[in-house]
């Protein structure tokens, strides 16, 4: 017994157990949603986008002459009306184009794509950045989770629903698995690395309107936070240019998209919206997200996660932190560079439909 006992405390660690109940929770709770997926079937947009794929299918029950099929149909929309490429394409083969009761995967699709690209960013920050245990990454990745199912998009627009969720919550996605890459290649100097994240970056520009203006709007914040640290920093350093090369390949897709024949593009009603109205919105926005962590479902969350990562931070002797010259002001930079990364959202007009971020929750007192 003594042997058992032994064996157990050398295996089994406090946080190893956290970690294994926090996840058994995560289950808990997605499990329904996903149950609740089953029903979905093909409604709206799918339905005009998808038929001559669906039709292509049954013709000749040929998976490359379907993909095909989607591209053609997304530049048929790039052409005559959507500028908005990728999205549409991937947004034309649902999978109701292989037969209706496949639409069920809707769910698992989207949502894993935005939980691949969440999972990546933060394993790449936390164990190579923070230099933070496997069993301490994963618990923060269980409550983030949580954190995801609560502010992000409603089960209907985001989730559920083909085009609505390819557009927004999968290149999103994709969008944070771009930022993994990227902060992959400023920890390790991976050239390999930084190609992939400059393709995805590309992919997230050609995809849509958000995330077009989103990806080098959060790049270029980043940048401006790496050059603040070394300005500011009181250790300083070596600024790398080559941050910028997603930004371009961001910025080439997104002018494919803007730039495209379609008579009814979705940008040019852009054009009349007020810049500095959105930025106000999204200061007020920005400010209801930390107000949320006064929320009684959201206080065990956030205070487990802190505790997490304050607990690995202490013990691994991070490295992470940094001490300014100027703190206040740099804090209160650092404070608008975080609020102007959701302005791209209000700018676009999504937040309306709860596509992108959950307002019910995060405007509820």
């Amino acid at each position: 017994m003594r042997q058992v006992s032994t064996w157990m405390k050398e295996k089994i660690s406090l946080m190893g157990v956290l970690c294994t109940v926090l996840w058994a929770y995560v289950l808990y709770q997605i499990y329904p949603i996903w149950r609740l997926s089953w029903y979905a079937h093909t409604n709206q947009d799918d339905w005009w986008m998808s038929f001559p794929v669906h039709g292509e299918w049954v013709d000749t029950h040929s998976v490359w002459k379907t993909l095909v099929a989607a591209w053609d149909r997304g530049v048929f929309i790039y052409k005559t009306w959507d500028g908005c490429f990728l999205s549409m394409t991937i947004g034309s083969i649902p999978p109701s184009v292989f037969g209706e009761k496949y639409y069920c995967l809707t769910f698992s699709i989207i949502v894993g794509m935005l939980l691949l690209g969440a999972y990546s960013f933060f394993w790449v920050v936390l164990r190579c950045l923070g230099k933070y245990r496997k069993s301490e990454v994963l618990a923060v990745l269980a409550l983030l989770t949580l954190i995801l199912l609560e502010m992000f998009p409603f089960i209907k627009e985001g989730y559920s629903w083909w085009v609505g969720g390819i557009n927004y919550t999968f290149f999103y996605g994709v969008f944070l698995l771009s930022q993994a890459f990227l902060v992959y290649y400023l920890v390790k100097k991976s050239k390999i690395s930084l190609i992939l994240g400059s393709i995805l970056s590309f992919c997230v520009g050609l995809g849509n309107l958000l995330t077009g203006l989103l990806n080098p709007e959060v790049v270029i914040v980043e940048a401006v936070v790496l050059w603040l640290v070394g300005r500011f920093g009181a250790e300083k350093k070596t600024y790398d240019f080559k941050f910028f090369i997603p930004v371009c390949c961001s910025v080439v897709g997104l002018g494919i998209n803007v730039l495209c024949p379609g008579n009814l593009l979705r940008g040019d009603g852009l054009l009349g919206n007020n810049p500095f109205l959105a930025i106000k919105d999204a200061i007020v926005l920005s400010t209801q997200m930390i107000a949320t962590f006064h929320k009684a479902s959201m206080i065990p969350i956030y205070l487990t996660m802190g505790m997490i990562l304050l607990y690995g931070a202490v013990r691994a002797k991070s490295q992470v932190s940094v001490t300014f010259v100027h703190p206040v002001g740099v804090s209160v930079v650092l404070y608008l560079l975080y609020c102007s990364v959701i302005t791209p959202i209000v700018y676009v007009g999504t937040t309306i439909y709860g596509r992108c971020l959950n307002q019910t929750f995060l405007s509820q007192h």
